[in-house]
């Protein structure tokens, strides 16, 4: 399944989340659906602790093909929901499961 990486997220109120100020030389940089996804993947949760080498190592992986947009199956989806909504925001959780839903109906390009 490919996923719609570069859409912007916004707050609560439905502003795009900001992670650079623009400034004289730069725009502005927003918050996408692949930097939630791979600040998810980054961050260490209390749950890590019981994880096996090998299920760390899994984890890692995924954020590895996350962060190359690599097209994923069901299970690394299922995986990435899991993820997402132990380590992020609830705002951020629900763009994220919405975003991942209708890509798997189609209603969302990558």
């Amino acid at each position: 399944m490919k996923l719609p990486f570069a859409t912007t997220l916004t707050d609560l109120s439905g502003t795009a989340i900001t992670t650079q100020a623009a400034t004289d030389t730069t725009p502005a940089k927003f918050l996408t659906f692949k930097d939630a996804l791979i600040a998810a993947f980054s961050a260490n949760h209390a749950d890590d602790e019981r994880l096996s080498n090998t299920d760390r190592y899994a984890m890692g992986k995924l954020g590895f093909a996350i962060g190359k947009e690599a097209d994923l199956t069901v299970e690394d989806v299922a995986k990435i929901k899991e993820r997402a909504g132990k380590v992020l925001t609830p705002g951020i959780v629900f763009q994220v499961y919405d975003l991942i839903e209708e890509a798997a109906k189609g209603e969302v390009t990558a």
